[in-house]
């Protein structure tokens, strides 16, 4: 009887603890009526349990309260339902707002992954940019080493030639004022031959214009000037030099002509003076908007990587082609010869002037 109290004062203890706590959450969940009626429940069961042990301390039978105690069960139960209905909403929403906040976290973390390949490209088109403007201050040097190179070899040409030419035609002219009185023979000697320098050093200052932009490429164009410099090479060489062209145009534009012409006057000179060939080939073609040059030797050839970089002759021709849009393969095996093949767009003639088809000729 003892352990029936015992245990049955321990049960009301936890049923009215269990009630407190229910009307505790009230306050913190904000479901009112709902964790009230819970605590509700919870009370009938402690008042259950309270008439019970109150009835065996009395010396009654558990029997003579089967009534009262069976409606305060269903009370009690009812007040559980109750309370349990009404608080299931709360766990409806706060599962759908577990579900919102997961459904957020993936489309947060798919924005960050988005964002964060976008920064990536951005950075990845940044440097790209950085290493284009690199690569074109690199060009940009090598060009203006390239054009301070040429300034320099016109002014050795310059002095070498027409200078000491005009030098010496000048002191001749100076001797014959000594000579005349003295001498006349001789002074007419000193006039003759300064007449003779003068005329040499015209010759001379004619072929330096005629290197730096020759007269018939302003004139005629560009196949006529490379006749030109193909006949003058053989002349001066000995060297037989092939030229072939089938072209569509009359003109280009001026500064793509004179690119074009010192590409092909680079690398003739190059096959002429180094390769040992016994012949030469030129053939330039045009052909869906774009104009091929191929110049080829059959020399002694030269290893690509052994080139000094101090060598602008090749270097030269790279950097004309890729300033029209174009680009220049130099392919050479040492004992087989050099290959220049040569592609740049040709996107219109020189303005007012027709196009016209020159035939392929040979000089």
């Amino acid at each position: 009887m003892a352990i029936d109290t015992a245990v049955m004062g321990l049960s009301l203890l936890l049923q009215w603890t269990a009630a407190a706590l229910a009307l505790r959450l009230i306050w913190i969940t904000g479901a009112g009526k709902a964790w009230a009626m819970i605590a509700v429940g919870v009370l009938l069961m402690g008042v259950r349990r309270a008439i019970v042990l109150a009835t065996l301390l009395t010396g009654g039978t558990y029997a003579n309260l089967d009534l009262p105690a069976e409606l305060i069960a269903v009370a009690d139960s009812l007040c559980l339902a109750v309370g349990i209905a009404a608080i299931a909403p709360l766990f409806r929403r706060f599962h759908r707002s577990e579900e919102a906040l997961r459904k957020s976290a993936e489309v947060l973390e798919q924005q960050v992954r988005e964002r964060t390949a976008a920064l990536t490209e951005e950075v990845r088109a940044h440097r790209k940019a950085e290493e284009a403007l690199q690569e074109e201050q690199r060009h940009l040097r090598e060009l203006l080493e390239m054009y301070e190179r040429d300034r320099k070899l016109v002014a050795y040409e310059i002095h070498d030639g027409f200078v000491q030419q005009a030098a010496a035609a000048l002191m001749h002219l100076q001797s014959f004022g000594h000579l005349q009185a003295q001498d006349p023979a001789a002074a007419q000697k000193a006039v003759d031959q300064a007449v003779e320098l003068l005329g040499q050093s015209m010759a001379e200052a004619r072929w330096l214009i005629g290197g730096l932009r020759p007269t018939i490429l302003e004139d005629f164009g560009l196949v006529p000037a490379l006749d030109h410099l193909v006949e003058e090479s053989q002349r001066r060489s000995g060297v037989k030099v092939e030229w072939s062209h089938q072209v569509q145009f009359n003109r280009l534009q001026p500064p793509l002509e004179t690119a074009l012409y010192r590409i092909v006057q680079e690398s003739l000179a190059n096959a002429l003076r180094h390769s040992g060939s016994p012949r030469a080939r030129i053939a330039m073609v045009e052909q869906q908007g774009r104009l091929r040059i191929e110049i080829e030797d059959w020399g002694c050839g030269f290893q690509r990587e052994r080139v000094a970089p101090d060598r602008y002759g090749l270097q030269g021709i790279r950097e004309r082609a890729r300033l029209f849009g174009g680009e220049a393969c130099i392919d050479s095996v040492p004992g087989r010869g050099t290959r220049i093949v040569v592609q740049v767009p040709v996107s219109g003639h020189e303005e007012g002037t027709p196009a016209g088809v020159v035939p392929t000729g040979a000089a």
